[in-house]
Order: structure tokens, then sequence, then C-alpha cells
């Protein structure tokens, strides 16, 4: 399962894939820093998830959600993000994300949101 990970904080990027490395089935396609990145190396890469930061310079978690959709349109989206708010929380899955994870909650449940999905099912965790 190759993983595109999108979030201008280099050291949380860092964090995701060190948690993402303890599971092998879980392949780093390629890491990105703003919106923009996540549109082209989604389009470039067609990875099967993006994690997608919301609060992203250039271009916003959402907006870039919306191009990914058209650019990769197999490609799922799950959200990380520092806030639980559920009106983002409803916005991300009104967009079609499969999950919003914050990232406080991370180390637990990245890798069952991931699982989840891959297999079309949405993963929030509150």
């Amino acid at each position: 399962m190759r993983v595109l990970i999108v979030d201008d904080y280099e050291f949380w990027r860092y964090c995701v894939v060190l948690i993402l490395k303890q599971h092998p089935e879980f392949e780093i396609a390629g890491e990105g820093s703003d919106g923009l990145d996540a549109i082209d190396m989604s389009a470039e890469l067609q990875p099967d998830i993006v994690l997608l930061d919301l609060g992203l310079p250039e271009v916003n978690g959402f907006e870039a959600a919306r191009e990914i959709r058209r650019v990769s349109a197999r490609t799922k989206i799950v959200f990380l993000s520092q806030t639980r708010d559920l009106d983002l929380v409803n916005e991300a899955r009104r967009l079609g994300a499969h999950g919003f994870v914050s990232k406080t909650d991370a180390y637990h449940q990245l890798v069952p949101a991931l699982k989840s999905a891959l297999a079309n099912q949405w993963h929030y965790y509150d």
C-alpha cells in the first residue's frame, strides 16, 4: 500500500514515516509540504492513500483533496489535523475522505485509519 504524506511540518512527516515503517504493508510513496505538492504528487505517483494535513500552505487540505479526487480518482484520502472540530470532520467526510485522524491520536489511530480507508470504510476516533 503506497502512502503519500503531505504536511508542512517536516518533523511531523518524519514521525509519520516512523510509525508506518513499523508496518511492512505500507510503503512511503513520497512526502510533500504543501497543497500544490499534494496535487502534483498524487497525479504523478497515483498513491493508494494520501495522508493530508488540513492547514497546508499554498492550497489548504480541503481544496487539495478536491483536486486529488480529480487527478487520482482511486486514491483514498485520510486527513490529519490538530483539531477535532466536528464541522471539519463532517466536511472531510462530505468530500469523500476515508478518515480523519487527530494528530494527538496518530500513534494509535493512524494505521487503523489507513486500513479502514483501504477497505472503503470511514474512520474517525473521538
